[in-house]
């Protein structure tokens, strides 16, 4: 197969690149960076801003799968960044879909699509355009909707809380590995949300096994299938990292929600189950840290 992969060197990006490089995939990856090729393998330096800077590469490759990870700016999702996201990635589909060779393209959607953010919710909830950066992956999904064939499959994988290693400093959990560490105060705003966290390798997984078995086209959540308390993840990474730790995390549950995808759907078309619980994905991403 040959893949083409947006955002390839990003959190999620690159762990889908572990999990696709072998002997039957060729695999194009878009990047501002200049990266050394490998076997089967190749960066290709461009500006996703700049669609002359690609188009004709893309067209050369003629891929049979397209994966969209990439969104510019994070973790700035403000109107500016949300906006140049949602024109180019539109501009980019539109050459896209104009591909002899396309079959499957998959997208990384968001559980920040989703309206109102507590309760267990399925792939039919009703959305929300109150932020910019659900607004323009909304609009996204609705105009490859719109504009798709029906020789191709759309995936919009709607991701939940994604955690694990090489994921930005600024994100919850390496906030709360690097405060141990350090033995700073943690400041966090509602300890007891209880929130669907998914590891990244899960996370990759789940890509793989919708290129592998080509189930219907749709929106479907990557999730667990159920919530954990921000308050337990700081618990077992007190015990992980600092046993000591005496700064006070309070978990005073006022206002606190709880907000899980259902996995109903991607159990009967995906047969997909996470490998990893908090527990072994917490372990595994301090292990990555200290290697």
């Amino acid at each position: 197969m040959r893949i083409l992969l947006t955002g390839g060197t990003g959190f999620i990006g690159n762990e889908l690149l572990q999990i696709l490089q072998n002997k039957k995939n060729k695999i194009l990856i878009l990047t501002r960076k200049s990266i050394k090729n490998k076997k089967n393998l190749e960066f290709y330096k461009c500006d996703f801003f700049k669609p002359k800077s690609y188009t004709k590469k893309i067209n050369e490759f003629d891929p049979n799968i397209v994966i969209h990870c990439l969104w510019y700016g994070i973790p700035d999702l403000g109107k500016i960044n949300s906006n140049l996201n949602y024109k180019y990635s539109k501009i980019f589909f539109k050459n896209i879909l104009k591909l002899e060779s396309l079959k499957q393209i998959l997208v990384s959607g968001s559980c920040f699509e989703i309206k109102l953010k507590n309760g267990k919710k399925n792939e039919n909830c009703h959305t929300d355009y109150n932020s910019f950066f659900a607004a323009a992956k909304i609009k996204i999904y609705n105009f490859l909707k719109k504009n798709i064939q029906k020789k191709h499959k759309l995936y919009w994988l709607r991701i939940f809380y994604a955690y694990g290693p090489n994921q930005r400093k600024q994100s919850l959990i390496p906030y709360i590995i690097d405060c141990l560490k350090k033995n700073k105060p943690i400041n966090i705003k509602n300890p007891n949300n209880c929130l669907d966290f998914i590891f990244v390798k899960d996370i990759a997984t789940y890509f793989k096994k919708i290129i592998s078995l080509s189930p219907p086209s749709g929106i479907y959540n990557v999730s667990t299938g159920s919530c954990v308390r921000i308050f337990k993840i700081f618990q077992i990474l007190k015990k992980l990292i600092n046993k000591k730790y005496t700064y006070n995390l309070s978990a005073n549950s006022r206002n606190s929600i709880s907000f899980f995808g259902s996995n109903k759907k991607t159990i009967k078309k995906v047969f997909f189950k996470p490998k990893y619980n908090i527990q072994t994905g917490l372990k595994k991403t301090i292990q990555n840290l200290n290697d």
